[in-house]
C-alpha cells in the first residue's frame, strides 16, 4: 500500500517534473534558436564592426596622407613664400638704392641747372653792364679791365717773381688796391735767395727784390712797415724809395709812413722816424709844403704833434725840422704853451733862423 501510495504520489512529480524538463529544454532550445540569432547577430554586428574598423583605419591612413601631403604642400608653399620674400626685399632694397641714386643725380643736376641759371644770369647781369659802361661811360669800362689787367699781373708774378723787371713800370703807374698787397707780398717771398742784395754789395741798376719794395713803398708803405716778413728789408729801403719817389708818391707814402708811426707808437720807432726824415731833408722834396701839411694833418692832435718833433732832434733832418716847425709855430705860437712846447717852439725857431 505505501508502494501504491508512493507511487501515486511520485507520480504527479515524475510527470511534473516531465512537464517542468520539456519545459526546460524548450527553453534552453528557445534559448540556443535565440542565442544562435544573437551569436548570428553578434557575428554580423562583429563583422561590421571589423569593416568599419578596417574603414576607420583606411580613413586614418587616406588622412594621414592627405595631412602629409597638405604639411608638405604647406611647407612648399612657407620656403617659397620666404624666398620669395628675400627676393622681393633684395628687389626693394635695389629699387630703393635706385630711386635714390636717380634722385640723388636729379638733385645734383637740379643745383647744376641752378648754378648754370646764376652764372648765366650773372654773365647777363655783367654783359649788360658792359654794354651800358660801353655806350654810358667808356672810362668806367676802361677802369674795369685795367683792374682785371691788374689781378692777371699780380697772379702772374706769384708764378714768376722774377718777371717783376718787365712788369713793375706798369704796376708803379696803376692804383693798386689795398687787397693787392697779399698779392705783391707773395711775389716777394717767392724770389730766389740768390735774387736778394748781400751785405755790403751794391748795386746802381735795381734788382728784382728793390723793385718790388719800390712798389712797397708807393703803394703799401702802411702795411708793409707793420708787416713782420717784409718790415726790415722795407724799412733798410726807405732812402731809395724816397729819391726815386714823384711828389704825388713821397705825399702818399710820407703819410702812410706817418699813419704806421701813430699805430706801432713814437717811441718804438725813434730811428726809425729819425732815420725817414734824415733822408727827406736831403731829398728833392725838402722844400715841398704840401708833404709838411700833409704830415701836420696826418698827425691831427696837439700832443702827436709836439711828441712827433721832439723826436725828430737829427742835425741831418734840420730842413725837415724847420719846414714842420713853421707850421707849428703858426698853430700853436699864440696859445697858452707848456715848458714842454715852449721848448720846442724855440728850438724850431733856433733851426728856422739857423737855416735862413
Amino acid at each position: 500500500m505505501k508502494k501504491i501510495l508512493f507511487v501515486i504520489f511520485l507520480l504527479p512529480t515524475i510527470i511534473l517534473a516531465k512537464t517542468n524538463q520539456d519545459s526546460i529544454n524548450n527553453l534552453v532550445n528557445q534559448n540556443s534558436v535565440e542565442l544562435s540569432k544573437m551569436q548570428s547577430k553578434h557575428d554580423e554586428i562583429e563583422k561590421k564592426i571589423i569593416d568599419l574598423r578596417d574603414k576607420h583605419d583606411y580613413q586614418v591612413k587616406q588622412n594621414d596622407q592627405t595631412l602629409s601631403s597638405i604639411s608638405s604642400q604647406i611647407g612648399a608653399a612657407s620656403y617659397n613664400l620666404t624666398i620669395f620674400g628675400i627676393l622681393f626685399t633684395v628687389a626693394a632694397l635695389g629699387v630703393g638704392v635706385y630711386i635714390t641714386f636717380i634722385e640723388r643725380k636729379i638733385l645734383a643736376i637740379r643745383e647744376e641747372n641752378k648754378a648754370l641759371l646764376k652764372e648765366s644770369i650773372t654773365a647777363k647781369d655783367e654783359v649788360v653792364l658792359i654794354n651800358d659802361l660801353i655806350h654810358k661811360d667808356i672810362y668806367g669800362l676802361f677802369l674795369k679791365i685795367k683792374r682785371e689787367e691788374t689781378v692777371h699781373i699780380l697772379k702772374r708774378l706769384i708764378n714768376i717773381p722774377e718777371d717783376i723787371s718787365n712788369l713793375s713800370n706798369e704796376l708803379l703807374s696803376r692804383e693798386l688796391e689795398e687787397t693787392d698787397f697779399s698779392l705783391l707780398k707773395k711775389a716777394y717771398l717767392n724770389l730766389r735767395q740768390d735774387e736778394l742784395l748781400k751785405p755790403g754789395h751794391i748795386r746802381i741798376e735795381m734788382s728784382h727784390k728793390d723793385k718790388y719794395l719800390l712798389l712797397f713803398f708807393q703803394h703799401f708803405t702802411h702795411q708793409s712797415i707793420i708787416d713782420e716778413d717784409i718790415k726790415i728789408d722795407f724799412i733798410n729801403f726807405i732812402p731809395r724809395g724816397i729819391d726815386c719817389s714823384f711828389e704825388i708818391d713821397i705825399i702818399k707814402s710820407t703819410k702812410e709812413f706817418i699813419q704806421a708811426v701813430i699805430k706801432l707808437g713814437f717811441l718804438t720807432n725813434i730811428k726809425g722816424i729819425n732815420n725817414y726824415f734824415e733822408k727827406l731833408s736831403d731829398s728833392k722834396h725838402k722844400n715841398l709844403e704840401k708833404l709838411y701839411e700833409t704830415i701836420f694833418n696826418t698827425l691831427e692832435t696837439r700832443d702827436r704833434r709836439f711828441d712827433f718833433y721832439n723826436i725828430l732832434d737829427n742835425q741831418k733832418s734840420e730842413t725837415s725840422q724847420s719846414n714842420f716847425g713853421k707850421l707849428l709855430i703858426k698853430e700853436y705860437e699864440t696859445e697858452i704853451l707848456t715848458n714842454f712846447e715852449i721848448k720846442l717852439i724855440d728850438k724850431a725857431k733856433s733851426i728856422i733862423g739857423k737855416l735862413a
